[in-house]
């Protein structure tokens, strides 16, 4: 086999494998992680942007739209617990209350994405009671 064709079947499988983990679906437990674990995380970062008089809203927007696209992912998957209607049913409203936050955050409108916030953190505590793992 010459060094080129060597080569291209080497890229062809990077490109394949990386293809197949990028469809993989992340665990609850990564996208709560990426959503809530630490002062790094996307749900105290926002809060912290949206509490600024003039809040960065290119970096409001793209994390916004990160929340929105995780939030998403959850009702893909199943509960670690409890029944999977009601997962499903409290999983909704939270993407829902994401995709107001990344819409408050493209009109930058400081108001309506603090309230979007809030609806995260009341559907968090609604969820988690009924689903997160003991």
């Amino acid at each position: 086999m010459s060094r080129v064709t060597r080569i291209g079947v080497l890229v062809v499988f990077g490109l394949t494998a990386g293809l197949a983990g990028a469809n993989k679906l992340r665990t609850v437990k990564e996208i709560m992680g990426k959503l809530n674990k630490g002062p790094n995380a996307l749900t105290p970062t926002l809060k912290r942007g949206l509490q600024k008089d003039q809040p960065d809203w290119t970096q409001i927007q793209a994390q916004s739209k990160e929340y929105a696209t995780l939030s998403a992912e959850l009702g893909k998957l199943n509960p670690p617990r409890g029944d999977k209607a009601s997962w499903d049913k409290l999983v909704k409203e939270y993407a829902e209350a994401a995709k107001s936050l990344e819409t408050a955050s493209e009109k930058k409108d400081k108001d309506a994405a603090l309230a979007a916030h809030a609806k995260l953190n009341k559907a968090c505590s609604a969820c988690h009671k009924a689903h997160k793992p003991q």
